[in-house]
């Protein structure tokens, strides 16, 4: 056998059967020659035992992190006139740091919940032993740390946060802090997206709006999650798996993510001002017009797409709703475009079938297809079957590429996607400035 393999396999102490049959099952592996194996593990016996007695082969975290979590808490703490002030009069103020770092065994994310802690201790004007306190009854386990900011959580905001913390951790993409604008009104009238009249938010308190959602996200949900307003690569999936049960029990027996997030996404859809792009002083406003939009069918698609899989329906009204809406935005540009103004089959009907066929919306094309075969009622008046529809479980014959950069947006601590250019259709290369709507869009949106 010519190939060799190494594994990586971090948190061992998180595996919840037997450590020592893990531990027997890693030295099985290792001792084939073309087995290699990095491994990480809180200090516990069995896999110190096993594993740590190797001096030249074992590292200990705490040790390369200690010098990072000393700026990092000196930055925090002594940057803090607060607490400079207390430290002025009570030298145990800078034991802290100290004790912070002891306790922490070289885990950055405890250290960081702690510092945030204390923070809000000075602003509750608590003096050095009430910090000290403070401190020493917070948990040294992020498990039970926390579990201890879930409990700590008014019992009114619970349902938020659970709806909140799953539509994060479901969208495994960038999302818009001001889709959470919608999330108390989506708690309270599921069917508002489809309700909502299509009307931008006033663009005189386009700052305000962030501000605002910010300060619900902090009720909300207090550390465990955190509106950034530079895309990080933190998508915070370990503090939803450890309580997903907990959180699907709170957030309500008819909730779904995948639903929420198509609904949110949709009302967004709805609010956004096609007159203006994302930047003000940008010299190519066709360009940039109409991007929300289309990161906005982005997100919509890809949760439809998700909701199908696990739930073997169909958003169908939602998804109707949204084709209904960039029918509406077409007078500034149509977002699904073609080359054929002359085209007897409605052109943005037809490419937003395009891009569900692109996104695998499976059951929503068939869903169409029934319709205008007379075989399926969908019980709304005025939504009709696409001309053409019975075409469209064939191949797409474009590959349309849906990312766009988020420019200058504030996003819930997801990853961001990066923008890629493209030639048009019709060889235009990229960089390219047209002042034509429909040419705009064949750039920003598919490849033949």
């Amino acid at each position: 056998m010519n190939a060799r393999f190494c594994f990586f396999i971090d948190g061992l102490n998180e595996y919840t059967d037997d450590h020592y049959e893990l531990v027997q099952y890693l030295q099985l592996l290792v001792a084939s020659k073309v087995v290699k194996l990095c491994v990480s593990s809180r200090p516990w016996n069995a896999f110190t035992s096993a594993f740590g007695n190797i001096e030249d082969r074992t590292l200990v975290l705490q040790t390369l992190t200690r010098s990072d979590m000393r700026d990092y808490m000196k930055g925090m703490l002594e940057g803090d006139p607060r607490f400079m002030k207390l430290a002025q009069a009570d030298d145990r103020a800078h034991d802290l740091t100290t004790e912070i770092q002891k306790r922490a065994q070289g885990v950055f994310l405890w250290v960081f919940l702690v510092v945030r802690s204390l923070l809000r201790g000075l602003t509750e004007q608590d003096d050095i032993p009430m910090l000290q306190k403070r401190l020493r009854q917070l948990p040294t386990d992020l498990e039970h740390f926390f579990q201890l900011i879930l409990d700590s959580i008014d019992s009114v905001y619970q349902e938020c946060t659970a709806r909140a913390l799953l539509i994060v951790f479901e969208s495994g993409q960038p999302l818009s802090m001001m889709a959470f604008w919608y999330l108390d009104t989506d708690l309270e009238k599921p069917d508002f997206a489809l309700k909502l009249d299509i009307k931008p938010l006033p663009k005189e308190s386009d700052d305000r709006y962030p501000m605002i959602v910010a300060a619900r996200v902090n009720k909300w949900c207090r550390d465990l999650l955190e509106v950034v307003w530079t895309p990080t690569d933190d998508s915070g999936e370990d503090i939803v798996q450890l309580f997903k049960d907990t959180l699907v029990e709170r957030a309500g027996p008819d909730f779904n993510a995948s639903l929420a997030i198509c609904r949110l996404y949709l009302a967004l859809a709805k609010s956004v001002d096609p007159a203006h792009g994302d930047d003000d002083d940008s010299d190519d406003d066709d360009y940039e017009a109409l991007q929300p939009f289309q990161r906005i069918c982005d997100v919509i698609m890809r949760a439809a797409a998700t909701y199908e899989i696990k739930c073997n329906e169909t958003p169908f009204r939602l998804l109707e709703e949204l084709r209904r809406v960039g029918q509406h935005y077409h007078q500034w540009g149509a977002p699904w475009s073609s080359d054929d103004d002359d085209s007897e089959t409605s052109i943005e009907n037809t490419d937003f079938l395009s891009l569900a066929k692109a996104h695998g919306l499976k059951l929503y094309l068939r869903r169409l297809v029934r319709l205008q075969q007379g075989i399926d009622d969908p019980g709304e008046s005025g939504l009709q079957a696409t001309a053409g529809a019975g075409s469209l479980l064939m191949p797409p014959a474009r590959t349309h590429r849906i990312s766009v950069s988020s420019r200058g947006s504030s996003v819930l601590r997801l990853p961001n996607a990066a923008a890629k250019d493209g030639a048009t259709d019709d060889g235009t290369q990229k960089g390219e400035k047209r002042r034509s709507w429909r040419m705009k869009f064949k750039q920003l949106w598919c490849n033949t």
